[in-house]
């Protein structure tokens, strides 16, 4: 018999062994995996109504946030190719991106309208457009998104995955040398790599990792699968403010921390860090730039 490796596995195991735990925390909002599994569903049926097709790309611009991680499975449930883009781009980066990957749908916070309005013309294979937490009235012709999902009915009924090879996730490099360059991933390689990463990271239920990590950098490094997959703890971070990350450290007992180490050298040299409690903290996992050891030690001395 053979079953097609897919990392959509990993929201359907979470949400059946831990259906009531809180799975996903941003902001004030809290998610049991129970309802974040509805939410993935209603997401993958309101984008299907929107007709939305197998192999179409559907991209987000946006902040690390609870609705991202909602597509990290919504969009390929449905056959859709996610594209989280840096949000970090310059506008041309972006208005590239979308053409080249011929984006149909594009999902974005409601901080960057005007950056999409601007570039809404120029891009002209997008046919939907769905705000996220708009604080003004939508723009003629878009979509908001909570009310795409409300529209829509809670259990997904559809075709099982047949091609593990199929395209899943799509991400553009930061163009060092020319335009953007699109590297896909595949259901395939995204199950094997979380596997790879809960062996020898070894996460757990009771782990809780705090989203640092932009979820438009290559993978999320991995956590978006990693941490469902296990039933842990997703926390986001939306901006990056060091006391807004040891307060959150402190409140939500978070274990495990990823970032770059200009991040780390924030935390470290934050005046007030010694009024926080990070006693909870496991693991620290650096990357993305090369780290002095004298960086090193500090984290291990300072942040425990």
């Amino acid at each position: 018999m053979f079953v097609p490796l897919t990392p959509l596995e990993f929201r359907h195991r979470a949400s059946l062994l831990y259906p009531r735990k809180v799975g996903i925390v941003d902001g004030e909002r809290r998610f049991t995996y129970s309802q974040f599994s509805e939410r993935v569903d209603r997401l993958a049926n309101g984008l299907r109504a929107l007709g939305i097709q197998k192999g179409e790309v559907v991209s987000f611009v946006s902040y690390n946030c609870h609705q991202l991680l909602e597509a990290y499975y919504g969009v390929p449930q449905i056959g859709a190719i996610l594209n989280p883009i840096n949000v970090r781009m310059a506008a041309g980066e972006i208005e590239y991106i979308l053409n080249h990957s011929e984006c149909k749908t594009l999902c974005f916070h409601s901080d960057f309208r005007a950056l999409i309005q601007s570039m809404q013309a120029r891009v002209s294979a997008l046919r939907h457009f769905v705000e996220m937490e708009p604080t003004q009235p939508l723009l003629t012709g878009h979509h908001e998104y909570e009310k795409i999902l409300s529209n829509t009915q809670t259990q997904f009924e559809g075709e099982s995955l047949s091609n593990e090879n199929d395209p899943a996730e799509l991400f553009y490099t930061s163009g060092t040398t020319g335009n953007p360059k699109g590297v896909v991933l595949s259901h395939r390689s995204l199950y094997l790599h979380a596997l790879n990463l809960l062996a020898t990271c070894q996460t757990t239920d009771h782990d809780v990792v705090l989203h640092i990590v932009p979820l438009f950098h290559v993978n999320g490094w991995g956590t978006p699968h990693t941490v469902t997959a296990v039933g842990g703890r997703h926390v986001m971070v939306r901006k990056i403010v060091p006391q807004t990350i040891l307060r959150l450290i402190q409140e939500e007992r978070v274990t495990r921390i990823f970032a770059v180490p200009a991040v780390f050298l924030a935390l470290l040299n934050t005046p007030d860090r010694g009024s926080y409690d990070l006693s909870s903290l496991k693991l620290a996992m650096i990357g993305g730039a090369p780290s002095p050891l004298s960086l090193i030690q500090a984290i291990e001395e300072q942040l425990g």
